[in-house]
């Protein structure tokens, strides 16, 4: 399984696409992590899952140390991102995403 990760480029934060997280996502022009045969809504609905599941959990820990000392809600975080991975694997691949 291939995981879009976010990582540092120029002055944007892009994923392992090269893309801008929201581009990515983008629910008006579909982004290869977007599911073109969702409505409209819940395209939008999705990217701003994504976008605040990386501002409450990701982005934290790449400023400062962050310490779960909540083991209950440690496995919670875990158990959250699986579920967005799973969420990602059950999007049908579009005929122009077949190499990624």
């Amino acid at each position: 399984m291939k995981v879009a990760r976010p990582v540092l480029r120029g002055p944007r934060r892009s994923n392992a696409l090269g893309l801008p997280d929201q581009e990515a996502f983008s629910p008006t022009i579909p982004g290869p992590l977007a599911d073109g045969s969702a409505d409209p809504g819940e395209r939008v609905a999705m990217m701003e899952l994504f976008k605040g599941a990386i501002g409450v959990f990701k982005n934290p820990s790449s400023h400062r140390p962050v310490n779960f000392d909540d083991p209950t809600l440690a496995a919670e975080v875990v158990l959250f991102a699986d579920l967005l991975l799973r969420l990602l694997d059950r999007i049908p691949p579009r005929a122009s995403q077949q190499t990624i």
